[in-house]
């Protein structure tokens, strides 16, 4: 069944909720429109019990006009909520969602997706409250462009970024999360352990790699 409040308290507007393990979602085209937002706009979300799900060669694109975010938190592409072993490969996410892919999970994969236009972080690892899980998760040979904040943003431990392109980024290119300089709700998370190697960064606004963390591995 399709939530109506996520989290309690914020009404929603989802076109996939995957709740099952094991569900495959596939070239598909999911859009949110052109009308002005009256909720909590996510593309594809994925929660428990769900576990195993994997998203591939499908586009993901908001189009929005007006108030882009009428309730906190904001819109999502692809929102993974502890919802362990997810696959999310050869997509495209694009058009105005605040995060395109917001992920407060573990062992989640990110392979070779192409991210446009978010309005504020392409991929975000988010810490969701002081108990979240998001710890190795890989995010690899992505291209992520025009993103408003950071183009890759990590607030967990122990996660793998390689051979991803950041350009353009309104932010960093990729940023390993210190106290107090991410986005909510996890601005107290402190990135470490994390691997950093072999990306493609270009013009981004606060620097290629920023990192506020602590025993990172950036090559």
């Amino acid at each position: 069944a399709v939530p109506k409040q996520a989290p309690p308290g914020v009404p929603i507007d989802v076109v996939f909720d995957i709740v099952a393990s094991d569900v495959t979602l596939e070239k598909l085209s999911i859009e949110h429109p052109s009308e002005v937002p009256s909720k909590r706009d996510l593309g594809v979300f994925v929660r428990p019990p769900a576990a195993n799900a994997t998203i591939q060669k499908t586009t993901i694109q908001r189009n929005r006009t007006g108030k882009l975010e009428p309730t906190n938190p904001g819109s999502r592409g692809i929102f993974v909520l502890q919802a362990k072993g997810t696959t999310i490969s050869k997509n495209v996410i694009r058009g105005n969602y605040e995060d395109h892919l917001h992920i407060p999970s573990s062992h989640t994969t990110i392979d070779h997706n192409k991210v446009v236009d978010a309005k504020r972080v392409g991929i975000v690892i988010i810490q969701e409250n002081t108990t979240s899980d998001s710890t190795q998760n890989a995010i690899t040979g992505n291209t992520i462009t025009n993103s408003g904040g950071d183009g890759i943003q990590i607030q967990g431990d122990e996660n793998t970024i390689t051979k991803n392109t950041v350009t353009h980024s309104g932010g960093a290119g990729i940023r390993l999360c210190g106290a107090g300089n991410c986005v909510a709700p996890g601005t107290a998370a402190v990135a470490d352990r994390n691997q950093v190697t072999k990306n493609k960064l270009e013009k981004n606004k606060d620097g290629d790699v920023v990192d506020n963390g602590s025993g990172n591995t950036i090559q």
